[in-house]
């Protein structure tokens, strides 16, 4: 199979089984969360290219990149309507919280699916057209992970209609369960569930030792869960493909990376999130990068109990996510300045100078 990959995450594409890894797109940014259109001709994914997370349309060779939302909010997560003229997305437009949205990809209006407080996550529209699976922690009080002060991400499995009506829970798991994908009977849905206590070591990078996650089948009508073998370990991102096959992602293992229950192995690295083309011969996923830093420039310390480094540009966004402000040096100047960039514009200013010293910090006052 191809692969491509998104970055940092970054994507990138590739076929299921082989080596034929290649970036989606020539120029890198924060894309991640890639999605294939029914028809296999394109893919939708989330960038933070031009500030807070929006949604981008591509070509699978990376040509015809287009924004498909531009809302102020963050937007994540899309998944296409069987007909690939909608697609359904996390969006914090509105109530700040994370809900379900829907876009007519023709007519780019957006309707809001869900709201109310707590988070709806990761949605999948059913074959058939007549459900949207999703994960949501709405209903629940998040208790504390045992001997920590950070509270559990707990989540089951809910379903809706693509017009808002007859919502309803599909698990009672007490724990977690997300990332539903449909299978082909438009009655079953595949997800990972974890413990309640689970979810604090399977959520970080590197997991904790003896971290699990388990891989399921889940009957929609019944709610009956039956486990995909997979093996132990942190298995996440389930999905169905053609000839009985499961491609997913292990977390947690020294060769992490995208894995089949058939026992062939995909992508290897710190893989996020997958999505197999149609025909299940390629997968687009995003991998996590750790980017280069300049190294730290030793700096006079008038109190020797402290060290003081130069750490160079830390980018500070706006509230509405289009500008940032950077320290840089202003051209042919030797001392840092305060500058302004737009990232949809490309345009970049100095917002403040001192000729005779350095500006080394400041407080971000920029209105939305």
């Amino acid at each position: 199979m191809g692969s491509f990959r998104v970055r940092c995450s970054f994507l990138f594409q590739l076929p299921t089984v082989g080596s034929d890894e290649h970036p989606l797109l020539a120029v890198s940014h924060d894309d991640y969360d890639p999605v294939w259109a029914p028809d296999g001709k394109s893919i939708v994914f989330t960038s933070d290219r031009n500030g807070s997370g929006d949604l981008f349309r591509v070509d699978p060779d990376g040509t015809n990149l287009t924004q498909l939302t531009s809302d102020a909010a963050y937007e994540d997560q899309a998944a296409f309507s069987p007909d690939g003229k909608r697609i359904v997305f996390v969006s914090t437009r509105g109530s700040g919280y994370a809900d379900l949205w829907t876009l007519d990809l023709d007519t780019k209006k957006a309707k809001a699916l869900t709201f109310g407080p707590g988070g709806d996550y990761r949605p999948a529209w059913s074959p058939d057209g007549e459900w949207i699976a999703f994960s949501s922690s709405r209903g629940i009080t998040a208790p504390f992970a045992e001997g920590r002060w950070e509270r559990l991400q707990l989540a089951e499995i809910y379903l809706i209609r693509p017009d808002g009506s007859g919502m309803k829970k599909v698990t009672s798991a007490g724990g977690f369960c997300g990332s539903p994908k449909w299978m082909n009977d438009s009655r079953h849905v595949m997800a990972y569930c974890s413990t309640a206590q689970q979810t604090m070591g399977i959520r970080r990078s590197s997991p904790d030792p003896g971290s699990e996650s388990r891989l399921v089948s889940i009957d929609t009508t019944t709610g009956a869960l039956t486990e995909v073998h997979s093996g132990p370990g942190v298995n996440m991102n389930p999905s169905a493909l053609p000839g009985n096959e499961v491609g997913y992602i292990r977390k947690d293992s020294a060769d992490a990376g995208i894995y089949y229950t058939s026992g062939s192995r995909g992508p290897r690295g710190a893989v996020r999130a997958a999505a197999w083309s149609p025909d299940g011969k390629r997968v687009v996923f995003h991998r996590r990068s750790t980017p280069t830093l300049p190294p730290l420039v030793k700096m006079f310390s008038r109190n020797p109990n402290y060290e003081l480094n130069l750490s160079g540009q830390l980018p500070v966004f706006s509230p509405s996510g289009k500008q940032l402000l950077t320290i840089g040096r202003a051209a042919g100047e030797n001392l840092t300045a305060l500058k302004l960039s737009t990232p949809e514009t490309g345009r970049s200013e100095v917002l403040y100078r001192d000729k005779t010293r350095n500006v080394l910090a400041w407080i971000p006052m920029l209105g939305s």
